[in-house]
């Protein structure tokens, strides 16, 4: 099965280690046969994976695409949304063209990563969509 694992970013010590669940249950899954590829859209003034703009490498048996795109205001959470729909769109669009249209998406911590106009348009390709979000705020309704 093609499985691609959108996550917060690609763990490393520099962004105390953000990603790294999500890097763990894609592992999980290409350790029982899966081809897994792993997304994620880095929006940081310092905190790059490998270099700056989009880039892929191996980790392990796992296919990692990141964008990495110095944006200032970080800190404040507020990204423009055009700015992430173009990010998160050519990072969809990159992997399809490179290991084809997957089977499922499943994005972990969706209200950090969840880019409706990036994802849906696969939904109706037939490509199914699973979300798992992580935050206690969500399960005692406190968001």
């Amino acid at each position: 099965m093609n499985i691609w694992v959108v996550g917060r970013s690609y763990p490393m010590k520099k962004n105390k280690m953000r990603g790294s669940f999500e890097l763990e249950q894609a592992q999980l899954l290409s350790a029982h046969g899966h081809c897994v590829t792993y997304l994620a859209a880095v929006l940081h003034p310092v905190n790059k994976v490998k270099k700056w703009g989009f880039c892929h490498f191996k980790d392990g048996e796992i296919n990692v695409h990141v964008a990495s795109v110095s944006f200032l205001p970080e800190r404040m959470h507020v990204h423009p949304k055009w700015l992430l729909v173009r990010v998160w769109k050519k990072l969809l669009e990159t992997a399809e063209k490179e290991y084809g249209m997957p089977d499922i998406i499943h994005i972990h911590y969706p209200g950090m990563n969840f880019i409706p106009e990036a994802v849906l348009p696969y939904q109706k390709k037939g490509v199914k969509i699973v979300t798992t979000d992580h935050w206690t705020k969500t399960l005692t309704d406190n968001m």
